[in-house]
């Protein structure tokens, strides 16, 4: 066996005990230099760069001692590494997740007319206190300076975290989670120091043990500016553990109301969570941890654990009526290496590997088996059945097949498929999955009627 697909009994303990366990790295995806990796937090585009920080634990590939990781790229494919832009304290206060904006008016006074500050905003845990503060960078984003009067917010509960903060006319806005208490908050703020409460979404849709790491933004259908706030499920979700639900309606700078009564849930997959929009980008961009709650501290590891999922582009469509996130991944195609098309195609295909992005179109059910994993449409769902991944039954919260509602005429599944990784999307739903394989295949069973697919 190629030793690069060498994952058995991978777990943290071989690191401890000083075991050299190799996994290969994901092409499409976002892995951290070394250690635990877990929220993207602080998505910002600026100066025609892409900035992704992340919940980073330096010193293993356990979650704790929450520091921010941070990395750039222009194509959000190829990544360049910069040092911690936000660290924990020498009292072990962590830095938890959160945004960063670009103050372009100085109304924080952290920087110049000249020389606006990129801020971030952030929770600060302690464990006994969860409490929102500001740190302020004049470089772009290399060296972060946390503001002497922190915390700017606290409310002095234990579950107060993940602030998001946009502009809106003419104040700054924060959504941030009351986790315990399945509600978002809303603050106004002139200059990012003093906040003021405006209103509160929740409990409403999925509730759960908690809600956490927020998102809002506006989307346009049909003419119209619809907003759409998103909210991390912490447990309970059909799925198995945690999970994104959203809800469509509207913001006017103070409320967010809805009349969405049905759940709505960003992916039916089991390893898609904490996901965060890139503020001022060219085209509205999320990312999103690919992992699950339950068990991300026992998930296949080596030097490194933790990856992003691919970038999805979001657009706002109607189906059945209602409006529903459509999500697309972004263009891959710099990667491809070699093409082949597929008329009618069934059984085994000589044409596979480890990085594939895979177009289907199909008159009626199918199955699609590519490395360990099966994806297919039955009766009237999507499902992906990773059951024979190998390493996939690592804790016993771990799902191994997850189906979506289909509510619409299927008839074509985009697949994308990386090195531990498949997440597929067809219309509005999505279903994004880790994989732990050990052999290269593609098959193909039913209706397909054609076939595409790139290799990386």
């Amino acid at each position: 066996m190629d030793e690069s697909w060498l994952c058995s009994q991978v777990c943290a303990n071989c690191l401890y005990a000083g075991i050299i366990v190799i996994m290969k790295r994901p092409q499409y995806h976002f892995t951290p230099p070394r250690n635990w990796m877990n929220d993207p937090s602080g998505l910002i585009y600026l100066d025609g760069k892409y900035h992704l920080f992340y919940q980073h634990n330096p010193y293993s590939v356990k979650w704790e001692h929450l520091h921010w990781g941070h990395a750039v790229s222009e194509d959000l494919l190829t990544w360049h590494h910069l040092p911690l832009a936000l660290r924990e304290t020498e009292e072990g206060v962590m830095a938890y997740s959160g945004c960063t904006v670009f103050d372009g008016n100085n109304t924080s006074g952290f920087g110049t007319s000249n020389n606006p500050p990129l801020i971030a905003i952030y929770t600060e845990a302690d464990g006994r206190i969860q409490a929102q503060s500001l740190a302020y960078s004049l470089d772009r984003g290399i060296n972060f300076t946390p503001y002497e009067d922190n915390p700017v917010l606290d409310i002095f509960t234990p579950h107060f975290r993940d602030p998001r903060v946009f502009w809106y006319n003419d104040h700054w806005v924060m959504a941030v989670a009351l986790a315990e208490e399945d509600t978002i908050r809303f603050y106004g703020s002139p200059d990012l120091k003093t906040w003021e409460l405006l209103s509160d979404f929740g409990p409403h849709g999925a509730i759960a043990d908690y809600w956490e790491c927020p998102d809002i933004y506006p989307l346009n259908l049909n003419g119209q500016t619809r907003w759409i706030l998103q909210v991390s499920v912490g447990d309970h979700t059909p799925m198995g553990g945690s999970g994104i639900q959203y809800f469509v309606g509207h913001f006017d700078g103070v409320q967010f109301t809805t009349k969405q009564e049905a759940v709505k849930w960003m992916d039916y997959g089991q390893d898609f969570y904490a996901a965060q929009s890139w503020l001022n980008a060219p085209q509205l961009t999320t990312i999103g941890w690919m992992n699950n709650l339950a068990y991300a501290n026992a998930s296949p590891a080596a030097e490194w654990r933790g990856q992003q999922s691919l970038p999805r582009h979001l657009s706002l469509v109607n189906f059945a009526g209602d409006a529903y996130i459509k999500q697309q991944p972004i263009p891959i195609a710099s990667h491809y290496k070699d093409y082949w098309h597929f008329d009618k195609p069934r059984g085994e295909l000589d044409f596979y590997g480890d990085a594939l992005d895979i177009k289907a179109k199909f008159s009626g059910e199918f199955t699609i088996r590519v490395n360990n994993t099966v994806i297919g449409w039955v009766h009237d769902s999507l499902f992906v059945d990773r059951s024979a991944s190998e390493n996939i039954k690592f804790h016993p919260e771990v799902s191994t097949r997850h189906e979506a509602p289909l509510f619409f005429a299927l008839e074509e599944v985009r697949i994308v498929v990386d090195t531990h990784s498949v997440e597929v999307f067809a219309g509005p739903l999505t279903i994004s999955s880790l994989v732990f394989p050990t052999k290269q295949e593609l098959w193909v069973g039913g209706e397909v009627n054609s076939l595409e697919v790139w290799r990386s």
